[in-house]
C-alpha cells in the first residue's frame, strides 16, 4: 500500500501536466472576415464629356408645297456636363437604374459658300445643349456594369441662315424633344469612383425654322431635324458608401 500511493500520486501530477503542455500547445484560429461583397445600389452623380454629330437635315417646301425637297449637312463637335441617378441592383447580379444628364454643346453643321449672281451664303445648325431622361438595365461582374439605356431626349438648337444676307437672313432657336438609346460600361475603382463610358444616339423630332407666307400663298417653308450620335466619358460618385 505504500508502494502504490506514491506511484498513483505520481501518474497523477504527469497526466495533468501533459493535458497542461497540450492545452497550451493548441493555438486557437484566426477569425477570418468576410470578403466585402460590392454593390451598385444608391445614389450618384458625376460629371461628363465627349464628342458627338451625325447629320442635319432640312426638309423644305414652297410655293404651297409645289415644290420641295430636302438638304442635309454633316454635324459634329464637343460637350461637356452632368449627371445625377439611383441603382438598384437585385437578383443578385442585375442592376436597374434611373438616369438624368444635361450637357453644353458645341455639336453643329455649318455651310459656307458662293451663289453666282447672288453672293455669299451660310447655313447651319448648332445644338446649344441637350439632356436626357433614361431608364438603365444591366449585368453585374462585381465592380463591372455593362448596360443598356433608353429614354427622353431634350435640347435647344439654333439655326441660322444667310444669302447674300440682303436675299435671306434669319436666325432662331428651337426648343427639341426626341428619344435616345445607346449602351455603356462602368468601372468602380473604389467603393465611391467609377468611371464610365456610353454611347448614346438620339432623335429629335422636326421642328420648322423659318416660314414666309402672306397667309394665301406659302412662299417658302423651312425644318429640320436632327440625329446625333455620341461617345461620352464620366466619373461618378457614389453616396451610399
Amino acid at each position: 500500500m505504500r508502494k502504490i500511493l506514491p506511484i498513483a500520486i505520481g501518474a497523477l501530477l504527469a497526466g495533468t501536466a501533459m493535458a497542461s503542455a497540450a492545452d497550451l500547445a493548441v493555438k486557437a484560429r484566426p477569425v477570418v472576415p468576410p470578403v466585402p461583397v460590392f454593390s451598385w445600389t444608391g445614389f450618384y452623380a458625376g460629371i461628363n464629356g465627349g464628342i458627338g454629330g451625325d447629320k442635319v437635315d432640312y426638309p423644305f417646301s414652297a410655293l404651297n408645297n409645289t415644290y420641295g425637297g430636302n438638304v442635309g449637312m454633316n454635324s459634329f463637335g464637343g460637350f461637356g456636363g452632368g449627371q445625377i441617378g439611383y441603382n438598384w441592383q437585385f437578383a443578385p447580379n442585375w442592376v436597374f437604374g434611373i438616369e438624368a444628364d444635361i450637357q453644353g454643346s458645341g455639336i453643329k453643321s455649318d455651310l459656307n459658300g458662293t451663289i453666282n449672281n447672288l453672293g455669299s451664303i451660310s447655313a447651319g445648325t448648332e445644338l446649344t445643349y441637350f439632356g436626357t431622361v433614361r431608364g438603365r438595365l444591366g449585368y453585374a461582374f462585381d465592380r463591372v456594369l455593362v448596360y443598356g439605356t433608353g429614354g427622353f431626349a431634350y435640347g435647344s438648337a439654333e439655326t441660322k441662315l444667310s444669302i447674300a444676307p440682303s436675299v435671306v437672313n434669319f436666325s432662331k432657336t428651337n426648343d427639341v424633344t426626341g428619344w435616345t438609346a445607346g449602351a455603356g460600361v462602368e468601372w468602380a475603382m473604389t467603393n465611391n469612383f467609377s468611371l464610365k463610358t456610353e454611347y448614346l444616339y438620339m432623335q429629335f423630332d422636326r421642328s420648322n425654322v423659318y416660314s414666309l407666307t402672306d397667309g394665301r400663298t406659302n412662299y417658302i417653308n423651312i425644318d429640320n431635324k436632327i440625329d446625333v450620335h455620341t461617345l461620352k466619358f464620366g466619373l461618378n460618385y457614389a453616396f451610399w458608401k
